[in-house]
């Protein structure tokens, strides 16, 4: 003991281990040691008190066993247990008595060892105690060995120091290999007991469930489903007992109904007869006087209230096109023409701009070569004394008229592109205005064969309306010579009544006749009903065909004018690119004739300054010989 002691307070870190050794063995005496044989106590002690209970009547056993379960661990076992057992009763004179108690669940679903032991004993964390203990004495051992060895000296050579040496090396490691073997030993004794424990505590709750199992019996809920399908089919059986009786009853009485029905409507069909001949005969002619008036009225309004619209909408037409036509075709002359002025003008810019540069570069060489011969003449008087200076001033006037030619050259280069750009653009612009005729005639076009198929539908439509206006007359035609014909049906039904008194051996023939004839004039009665309805539907068909053609010639109008305000918009927008293009060739037309003038003036400027400083040097070379003479 004293040898472990040191081992284990040798090193702070052998300390730290042994510390937990012993807290980690001590938690698992009280949780597992402890609690686990007084679990196993209790539950055996549980076990045997259920398997007393065996024989017992059922009411008796269920009321020990809450008072056994009571004060015990498994008391909210065995109340959820409780719930689920069935109470079966009778009747016993007067009263229900509780005959059997059945069980619905097997009792292992509330008495298990996941839900007694393992909760109770901290299985989860006690199973993985021992690798813990076998972790740390792994640590003990590796850790001596390092103190072991850092307390070793290699520098050692005398027998003495060496042997002390290797004493306190040896000292270390076998104080972690102590340490170790008894945190490996701890391991071992823990899972031997844990495991011979838990299998004890398990047994025992097993124990307790098969004895609850053999106390109360299963199966109530397949006697329940035996009982239902019994009760159905005598249920089934009533049912059609019941079904049989119902189909006798009921046939007697409809027997009954059905000829009380037909007394009835016999005598029903009497006095309909009469009444109908009274009083529908003279409103029926009425009627039929009154829909031929309104339908000849209605069909001469609608062909005269047609015909003026669709005058007033052809002189409106003529008028809206005619004139935006006529607007088309002036502007269109009108901008062909300023175009052909424009044109004409351009040209004439450019050949007069063209002569001018022409006659100003013919000037200025006819003035150089007289210049240059009157230098020439005077240059072989003084040629004896100037031949040096001589060459020099004809070489610098050379250069000076070749730069002015290329000058020259150059601005009737650009003064022919300029010219160039201008007809080019001219071309696109006349372009432009040609496709925006073009145009605007396709949109014309397609505008007077909307009109023209807008106008053919109305046409079409007011013929429909003229073909359903007749087919109205028509029909009603055919109302009233049904009307005619049921109220010569009703007179004979008036007359075959008359005779119904003194005719009592032929009652029963005269009364279906009757019946017949009057159900024949009802069927006339809602012929001529419908007959007038498909009057009025027409005469409905008709008017909406009216506001359907109304609606053409307004979308026609609307079409028109939307045709006429785009050609607004495009000549509006082909006048503003007129105007940039013409603002545009301007503004570079001006331009390459401020370049060309510029470049003119700054290459005359040059050569007159080059003469004048021939012309000085020349005087002042005469006026150095004239001294010298």
């Amino acid at each position: 003991m004293n040898v472990l002691w040191i081992a284990a307070t040798g090193d702070w870190l052998h300390a730290l281990i042994a510390s937990i050794i012993a807290v980690l063995f001590l938690c698992f005496l009280f949780f597992v040691l402890f609690r686990a044989s007084a679990l196993l106590v209790s539950l055996k002690r549980l076990g045997n008190a259920v398997r007393l209970l065996t024989g017992k009547s059922p009411p008796l056993v269920k009321r020990e066993l809450s008072k056994l379960f009571a004060n015990s661990r498994l008391q909210p076992n065995w109340a959820e247990y409780e719930d689920t057992l069935h109470e079966q009763t009778a009747n016993q004179g007067i009263d229900r008595e509780i005959v059997a108690v059945r069980a619905t669940v097997p009792a292992e679903s509330f008495f298990n060892a996941e839900l007694v032991v393992d909760s109770t004993l901290h299985t989860e964390f006690f199973k993985h105690l021992p690798g813990i203990f076998t972790g740390l004495g792994i640590i003990a051992t590796f850790s001596g060995l390092i103190a072991g060895l850092q307390s070793f000296d290699v520098k050692a050579v005398e027998p003495d120091a060496l042997k002390a040496s290797l004493g306190g090396l040896f000292g270390h490691v076998g104080s972690a290999f102590l340490l170790s073997a008894v945190a490996i030993g701890l391991a071992m004794i823990c899972t031997i007991v844990e495991k011979i424990l838990y299998a004890a505590n398990v047994h025992a709750i097993t124990s307790i469930a098969l004895a609850l199992d053999g106390l109360f019996k299963s199966g109530v809920g397949e006697e329940y489903l035996s009982k239902l399908v019994r009760s159905s089919e005598d249920g089934a059986v009533q049912t059609k007992q019941l079904k049989e009786s119902l189909v006798e009853d009921l046939k007697a009485l409809l027997t009954n109904l059905t000829e009380r029905q037909i007394e009835a409507t016999h005598q029903l069909s009497n006095e309909i007869g009469a009444s109908l001949e009274t009083s529908l005969q003279v409103p029926l002619q009425k009627i039929a006087d009154t829909v031929q008036l309104a339908s000849q009225d209605q069909s001469a309004s609608a062909g005269k209230m047609i015909e003026n619209l669709m005058d007033t909408f052809m002189a409106q037409m003529r008028d809206t096109m005619g004139s935006q036509m006529g607007d088309l075709s002036g502007m269109m002359q009108q901008s062909a023409a300023s175009i052909m002025r424009v044109e004409e003008s351009l040209r004439r810019l450019v050949d007069d701009m063209q002569s001018a540069t022409h006659a100003s570069s013919e000037g200025i060489q006819r003035a150089m070569a007289e210049l240059l011969s009157s230098l020439a003449s005077h240059e072989r008087q003084q040629s004896e004394t100037l031949g040096g200076a001589q060459v020099q001033m004809l070489t610098h006037v050379q250069s000076a008229v070749e730069r002015m030619a290329s000058a020259q050259a150059a601005g009737a280069n650009q003064v022919g592109e300029a010219a160039a750009d201008a007809t080019r653009r001219i071309v696109e612009a006349s372009a432009e205005v040609q496709k925006a005729g073009e145009e605007s005639s396709r949109r014309a076009a397609e505008l007077t064969e909307s009109i023209h198929d807008v106008t053919l539908e109305s046409i079409r439509k007011l013929e429909s309306g003229a073909a359903q206006v007749a087919s109205m007359m028509a029909a009603l035609n055919e109302v009233v010579d049904r009307l005619a014909r049921t109220s010569g049906s009703l007179a004979g039904l008036h007359e075959q009544s008359g005779q119904l008194g003194s005719r009592l051996d032929q009652s029963s023939t005269s009364l279906r006749t009757s019946t017949d004839t009057l159900a024949i004039a009802s069927q006339a009665l809602s012929q001529a009903s419908v007959r007038v309805e498909g009057v009025s539907s027409l005469m409905t068909t008709e008017a909406s065909a009216r506001e359907a053609t109304l609606k053409d010639i307004q979308l026609a109008l609307s079409k028109g004018q939307e045709a006429a305000r785009e050609f607004g918009e495009y000549s509006d927008m082909l006048t503003v690119k007129l105007g940039d293009a013409m603002e545009q060739f301007g503004s570079k037309t001006g331009a390459v004739l401020n370049h060309l003038m510029t470049d003119f003036d700054k290459e005359l400027g040059n050569a007159v300054l080059m003469l004048r400083d021939i012309v000085e040097r020349m005087s002042l070379i005469a006026a150095s010989d004239e001294r010298r003479g």
